[in-house]
């Protein structure tokens, strides 16, 4: 018996490692090697467990050692299923390719009489995938190749010049250059890029002052001829302001045909589409209230997988009308996905509008600030805390409030991100009872009720506005230049 439940666990193992989906993304991170291996491993097992089941033994040490073989499939089996099923959903580059392989010719192809430093501008709306064609050319082998050095900084709101040059140089040496005043910076960033030919990633850039551009600028030309600094911006703006002889590139929206096939891969479990006729006419009807936006295509695709037609008719007739442009639309749409969430899941996700954007969640930390706060129940008596957290966020990320996961050796996972637009959304529906508060942002209001103070702010500045904050109940103090680390 022992052996037969054995050998369909594996089988059902290989079967996810040989899926169409895994191997896709196992190709592009890069991992595709060590998926083959995985796999040989697998088979290798199950033809010792048929060759167990063929000799019937009933020998104590083999019984024992098939017994813990089970528990580690049985764990390898969790592992991938949840895998493979992220993977399936993973779906950054898709409808993009054109998108891409005109970014890297801007990139890897010399304008004429460029300078040593040239600006290549990615604009589009919010949740158009502006940051993650931007990571699929950054980490192109042809883009590697070409580059001696390669910069990544999430620039956001705050365009603070030091602590940009900080992003950088933590991003070009993997240590965090702290305690150090804003020459000797200068310095270590001149070093960086002297005589280097890079490529140096701004992403989500909203600074509208030409002037505080070029003091960044004059710090980044030291270069090798040919350099290049990418910028992800929503505003058009930004992109006049940092480019000259280099268009910008204008992101649009996806394709009729690439939204639905992108909705499509998403809502619909393996051949439910071939079944149901009919939610194939609903779907492309809800396609179309996304305005080819992938980011709102993949929150609604993800609310509606798995649920009757009756929650395919109410999203197909909820009114978006009345909506001022594209981004409200997709707003929105976002906000569709979120009002069906459970209350717990809401205060949840409005919670993590307490961090800044571009915020590195460990899953660990996050869970339990959600569990100081009262925010999790489990599900039944023998449920613990700890466990229920665990479901609430596997939840947020399979709705697509999550992104960018990252997992430790063992595979389980470690930490993720917040898209920008849906972390806009966070800051709406939490309001004002959560705040993050950085240099030049406004005093919180007296209702404020979790707070966090980023790493620009010295503590006794910050201190000193929280005695008339009554009703605080989360105060959290960031530290470092990259991830914010809170502590």
């Amino acid at each position: 018996m022992a052996e037969a439940i054995l050998s369909n666990l594996a089988q059902n193992l290989i079967q996810t490692l040989a899926s169409e989906a895994l191997r896709a993304v196992a190709s592009i991170w890069g991992f595709r090697s060590d998926l083959q291996r995985l796999e040989a491993t697998t088979n290798a097992i199950n033809n010792v467990i048929l060759d167990a089941e063929d000799r019937q033994t009933e020998e104590h040490a083999v019984q024992d050692w098939l017994n813990r073989l089970k528990a580690v499939l049985y764990t390898a089996d969790d592992l991938f299923d949840e895998y493979a099923t992220l993977a399936s959903r993973k779906t950054i580059t898709r409808g993009r390719e054109d998108d891409k392989e005109s970014i890297k010719r801007m990139l890897l192809y010399p304008a004429k009489d460029e300078e040593k430093v040239s600006v290549v501008c990615l604009v589009g709306m919010g949740g158009l995938g502006k940051t993650a064609l931007a990571q699929v050319v950054y980490n192109d082998e042809a883009v590697r190749n070409e580059f001696h050095v390669r910069l990544w900084v999430c620039v956001s709101e705050e365009f603070d010049i030091k602590v940009i040059i900080q992003k950088i140089l933590k991003s070009a040496t993997n240590t965090s250059p702290d305690n150090q005043d804003l020459d000797q910076l200068q310095s270590k960033l001149r070093q960086v890029v002297c005589n280097k030919k890079y490529l140096l990633v701004l992403d989500d850039v909203w600074n509208e002052s030409r002037e505080e551009w070029l003091k960044l600028r004059r710090l980044l030309v030291g270069c090798d001829m040919g350099s290049r600094i990418l910028v992800t911006t929503r505003s058009h703006n930004v992109a006049d302001i940092m480019t000259d002889e280099i268009p910008r590139y204008d992101l649009k929206g996806l394709s009729a045909e690439k939204s639905w096939s992108l909705f499509e891969k998403l809502a619909f479990k393996h051949g439910q589409e071939q079944q149901s006729p009919s939610l194939v006419k609903i779907g492309k009807e809800i396609v179309e209230k996304c305005g080819n936006v992938p980011l709102a295509i993949r929150a609604l695709a993800s609310y509606l997988y798995g649920r009757e037609e009756e929650a395919w008719l109410a999203v197909k007739d909820k009114e978006l009308g009345g909506i001022g442009g594209q981004v409200d639309t997709t707003m929105e749409v976002l906000k569709l996905s979120y009002n069906h969430l459970w209350s717990p899941l809401k205060q949840c996700f409005a919670y993590c509008s307490v961090f800044p954007k571009d915020y590195t969640f460990e899953k660990e930390v996050l869970v339990r600030l959600w569990i100081a706060q009262g925010f999790v129940f489990p599900s039944s008596s023998g449920q613990s805390l700890e466990d229920a957290g665990h479901d609430y966020f596997m939840q947020l990320l399979q709705g697509c409030f999550f992104q960018d996961v990252h997992r430790d050796q063992p595979g389980n996972i470690f930490s993720c991100k917040m898209h920008d637009l849906i972390h806009d959304l966070a800051q709406r529906v939490a309001g004002e009872e959560t705040r993050f508060i950085e240099s030049g942002s406004r005093k919180p209001d007296q209702g404020v009720r979790h707070l966090c103070f980023g790493p620009s702010l010295a503590s006794n500045e910050s201190m000193s506005s929280l005695s008339s904050l009554r009703s605080l109940r989360t105060l959290l103090f960031g530290k470092g230049d990259q991830g914010y680390r809170i502590e």
